[in-house]
């Protein structure tokens, strides 16, 4: 059953079984979320992110941000626009997660004093 709160702006339709996405969450076109996914409020996901089976991303949490140049850089940011969260990951609280990462299963991802916890993390090139 797909649970999705009235007050959320939800602009795909590749969600899977037993998802739930809470109040004022904004998820944007083209993104795929898998099966048995809680979002909770204030969530905000980018077009091109993909969140696997058994993830719960906490309020307030970004997935699929924009890398931008400091101040002046000479070469500005290059990055493809996709994020990959794999199954059973946690994102946790006002958790950052910018565009061209992929994390693998079981991965957990909390904001507060920048904890990570890398059980098995891998990052992808998409060059």
């Amino acid at each position: 059953m797909i649970r999705i709160s009235a007050w959320a702006e939800v602009e795909t339709e590749a969600i899977g079984a037993d998802v739930a996405i809470a109040e004022f969450a904004v998820v944007r076109p083209d993104v795929t979320i898998a099966n048995r996914v809680v979002i909770h409020p204030h969530v905000v996901i980018e077009s091109g992110a993909r969140v696997g089976d058994n993830v719960e991303i906490f309020p307030g949490a970004y997935i699929g941000k924009a890398a931008k140049g400091a101040g002046a850089l000479s070469l500005a940011p290059r990055f493809e626009a996709w994020v990959d969260i794999g199954a059973d990951c946690s994102i946790g609280p006002h958790a950052v997660i910018f565009y061209d990462v992929s994390l693998d299963g079981s991965y957990q991802v909390w904001s507060e004093h920048n904890r990570v916890d890398p059980r098995r993390h891998q990052h992808v090139s998409r060059s």
